[in-house]
């Protein structure tokens, strides 16, 4: 999770997101986690090595979540640069794909 607000995630991952697609994004608020279903608006490069692409996708949720900051939940830290990839979003055998975390 790069950044996120109460209509939207900005993600990074070395799974491609296609846009148009959905996806369930997991967050973690004061109250417990919640599941919102996302579509996939933008995606790109975000960074090349030679054994690995990095990818970042703009979603938008299909219900607002409160992400003041006194009401999200850090869950893990950042990634410390772009090289190193994050473990997010992952991809589950059910064919759709899951996104978890928090800003």
């Amino acid at each position: 999770m790069v950044d996120i607000g109460d209509a939207g995630a900005l993600v990074e991952g070395t799974v491609r997101l296609l846009p148009g697609t959905h996806v369930e994004v997991h967050v973690v608020t004061r109250e417990g986690r919640t599941l919102v279903r996302s579509r996939v608006t933008r995606a790109w490069v975000f960074a090349m090595a030679a054994d690995i692409l990095q990818y970042r996708a703009a979603l938008v949720f299909d219900a607002r979540v409160n992400t003041a900051p006194s009401w999200v939940v850090t869950t893990r830290a950042a990634p410390s640069s772009a090289s190193t990839g994050s473990r997010y979003p992952n991809q589950n055998n059910s064919g759709s794909t899951t996104v978890e975390g928090a800003c």
